[in-house]
């Protein structure tokens, strides 16, 4: 992996180059390729090609060995005249032997072994991870494709709420990445934000609690001990009571990771535009053209 390219990834969005390169490993074992094809994707690269599978070969046919027919013994010499001859019980007949050789053992190929094995193991882990879980159109984990586009869960395109471009999609995987494993907020909310230890931000319930993103922010930097002592006793929209329990992050993540991942949830569990929330959370500037009206339509508005 590109140390080059992760410190000016590192640079780029303000996270730590550990945390960069664990979205990078996760991003390549996801999808098969190496950190490096990923590196070179983010920073503008080509999406790496994709690897052939191979073809299984089919095992030779068993091969049917026959044993060879046993010579006939010899006539007896016939008995002298003057004697009659004593009767003689009928021999039977020889009977061929036929020798069947061992079957041929079936040989398969490394992967349709390693799919008998792994398949059944997601579909357990699905069961056990998801049984409960919210469907995907409330909450479904945001992919971020090689060409910079966002995916939803089952891997149609996130429309229709501002996907921004290749900084927002960076931004957001390093989110997704401190929520999966950085902080580990899914161990206390949920892996889909349905809850558990810690309350429920899927289905909408993470902006009706924070409507400010600098508030959540705050929120997270502080821990439920900090925001007691620095803002007060109750928290939210709702003036929630403050019962403990949330940790501080403000020494574990910088605070552009505590942004990022503050982004990601409200993106992925609320629904909310993904431009203008990066641009909420501080995280990128407003386009200045959406920003400055347009003269004609400001001169058709006074006459």
């Amino acid at each position: 992996m590109s140390t080059e390219h992760v410190s000016n990834l590192a640079d780029r969005f303000g996270a730590s180059e550990g945390l960069i390169q664990r979205s990078v490993d996760a991003r390549a074992a996801a999808t098969g390729s190496t950190a490096d094809e990923v590196l070179a994707a983010w920073t503008g690269g080509a999406p790496p090609p994709i690897a052939a599978e191979p073809t299984p070969v089919a095992a030779p046919p068993p091969v049917e060995v026959v044993a060879a027919q046993p010579e006939p013994e010899p006539e007896p010499e016939p008995a002298p005249v003057e004697s009659p001859p004593e009767p003689v019980a009928p021999q039977a007949a020889p009977t061929s032997a036929r020798i069947a050789a061992p079957a041929a053992r079936i040989s398969f190929s490394p992967w349709v072994v390693a799919a008998f094995l792994i398949i059944p193991l997601f579909g357990l882990l699905y069961l056990i991870v998801y049984s409960n879980g919210v469907a995907c159109g409330e909450g479904g984990r945001l992919e971020v494709a090689f060409d910079g586009s966002l995916l939803n869960c089952d891997g149609t395109a996130f429309e229709g709420r501002g996907g921004g471009g290749a900084e927002a999609v960076a931004l957001l995987a390093v989110g997704q990445e401190v929520y999966a494993s950085g902080a580990q907020c899914g161990s206390c909310h949920g892996t889909n934000g349905q809850g558990g230890t810690g309350p429920a931000m899927s289905g909408g319930a993470v902006l009706e609690t924070w409507p400010s993103c600098e508030d959540q922010v705050k929120w997270i930097a502080l821990g439920s001990n900090g925001w007691s002592v620095d803002v007060g006793s109750t928290y939210g929209a709702q003036s929630k009571p403050v019962q403990g329990g949330m940790p501080a992050f403000a020494g574990d993540l910088t605070d552009e990771e505590i942004r990022a991942v503050t982004a990601f949830e409200r993106i992925r569990f609320g629904g909310a535009p993904a431009e203008e929330t990066l641009v909420a959370c501080g995280l990128i500037e407003a386009d200045p053209a959406e920003d400055e009206a347009d003269p004609a339509e400001d001169e058709a508005g006074s006459s």
